[in-house]
């Protein structure tokens, strides 16, 4: 699996508007990850997130990720011979 990088502090939507988001992110070359209904900005390249994060003042640190899974419990069925 590919690695890509995610800012760690989430978009704060005080200040845009979450419909406008996934267009401000593709100017960059990255998309958004929605973690709890906490939108975060991921790249496949780790220069353009830290030249989109210095060009709109976005303060906070990156992280190297191969994946992000949500948690939640899944049914299983026992099967019995």
């Amino acid at each position: 699996m590919k690695a890509y990088y995610m800012a760690i502090k989430p978009i704060d939507t005080n200040f845009i508007n979450i419909d406008e988001i996934p267009e401000a992110l593709a100017e960059f070359g990255c998309q958004e990850e929605i973690i709890d209904g906490q939108h975060y900005i991921t790249c496949g390249s780790l220069k353009a997130l830290a030249q989109m994060m210095f060009t709109l003042d976005l303060p906070g640190a990156i992280i190297e990720l191969t994946g992000v899974y949500d948690s939640h419990q899944e049914e299983s069925e026992i099967i019995t011979d």
